[in-house]
This record gives structure tokens, sequence and C-alpha cells, in this order.
């Protein structure tokens, strides 16, 4: 599932005045329902808000024609709200890559005064992300960002520690994590297979790593095909038995 989308996918800084289709929007907030209620997050797409970007784009050049965006919000007492954010954000990312668009993690939420929607007193917004349909040509702020945060040499040996006899499905699992976008594309996640056992841990903190972690784990999951990490840094990996469903 989705693996011609994380080939694919890129962040995306600049968009044309195209809006988003009746059915890209159709097919979006239905997967945003399906995950609000898994999740209990409360995940929201705004179309055609131009304005919500223009205080942050005064000091930060490298967004153009941002209109679309998914606003990541959830409880407040949510020990794991950034990690959920990481994964069911980046689960719409890949839904959005299907669908022909473009999309972008903006984590500096702090400068977004006017967002268009409501943020109940028991909620924090933790992320947006923006979305829609690609411009040919970035910004030239957008390039000097995108080569600044792509000379990081991260080899898939850098995400991994295990046993010499890691399965197939664990080394996959690695190398679709190493497609996934991070802040700074710093992947500050490691995967470790330690008798048969699999977990997955931050190893270089900071304020958006556990919203990596979430997007690692996703990744991780999607290449490996046959189970889940539990939520918490150093979750678990369980297999799925899918013969005894």
């Amino acid at each position: 599932m989705y693996e011609k989308e994380i080939e694919k996918r890129k962040s995306c800084r600049s968009y044309t005045n195209e809006p988003l289709q009746e059915e890209q929007i159709r097919k979006l907030k239905e997967l945003i329902k399906r995950v609000n209620k898994e999740s209990n997050l409360s995940i929201e797409l705004i179309t055609n808000d131009e304005g919500i970007f223009d205080d942050f784009k005064k000091n930060n050049r490298a967004f153009n024609n941002v209109k679309n965006y998914f606003a990541l919000v959830g409880k407040k007492d949510d020990i794991n709200l950034k990690e959920k954010c990481g994964y069911y954000g980046e689960l719409l990312v890949l839904e959005s890559t299907r669908l022909g668009l473009g999309t972008c993690f903006v984590g500096s939420i702090h400068d977004f005064k006017n967002i268009a929607i409501k943020i109940n007193e028991d909620e924090d917004l933790i992320v947006l992300i923006t979305v829609g349909h690609p411009q040919g040509k970035e910004t030239f702020f957008a390039k000097i960002i995108n080569f600044f945060t792509h000379t990081k040499n991260i080899k898939f040996s850098d995400l991994m520690i295990a046993d010499m006899d890691a399965p197939l499905w664990f080394i996959k699992g690695v190398q679709n994590a190493l497609l996934a976008p991070s802040s700074f594309n710093k992947h500050p996640i490691i995967f470790t297979y330690k008798m048969g056992e699999v977990r997955a841990k931050i190893k270089e903190n900071s304020e958006y790593a556990p919203i990596d972690l979430g997007i690692a784990k996703l990744h991780f999951e999607l290449g490996a095909l046959n189970g889940k990490f539990i939520l918490g840094n150093n979750g678990i990996y369980t297999i799925v038995d899918y013969l005894n469903l």
C-alpha cells in the first residue's frame, strides 16, 4: 500500500492557483473522518484560506501561494499526541500524493495567529501540512532549504541496529523509513531487531522528534506489511497473524 507514493513523495512548498477538485476533497475528508475516529484526533482540511500564511511568509519565504492545509489538532493530555500527528499526518500526505497533490509539513505553528478552525481550551494545534497542486518551479528560498536539508548523507545502516539474522520484512521496513520525511532530514529514529523483537526509538531528541517517530513508524509498517507498533518512544512492533484474524 502506498508503495509508489512513498517513492514519489517530496516536500512541495510552491503551489498553483488551481483549487482542489471536489473529488480530491471528498476522498481526503473521508480519510480524515476515519483517522479522527481511530486516533481521537481532531484533524481538519481547510481549503481556499488565502490569508493564513500572510504573517508566516514575512519571516519565511520558502512557501508560495498556500491556500489549503491540514490542521492536526488533539487533546493536550494525550501523551502521544505529537506521535499520532506524525503518523496520521503522513498517512494524509501519502493519500494526497496518490491524488496528484503536493504537500509539506510545517512545524513552526507558533507563527500562525489567524487559523480558520476552532481550537478548544483542552486542545493543541501540533502541526500544519500544506496541500495543493504543485507549481513546476520552487521559489529560490525553497531550493536553498531543499539543498541544505537533503545534503546530509543518511545511510540505511544509520537507521538500524539488528542481529545478523534480521528478516527481510524488517529490512524492507527500515528501507521504507529511510524515505520518510523528517525535520531537517535528520532521521532521528532508529529501529532495533534483537532476538526477534523490533522497537522504534528516538536517538536524537528535539521538539519535532515525536512527530518524526510517528512518520517513521508508519513508513516501516507500510514496508514490513505484517504488524503495527504500539505508541510511545521505544514502542514494540507487534506482528499480526492475518491467518488467524
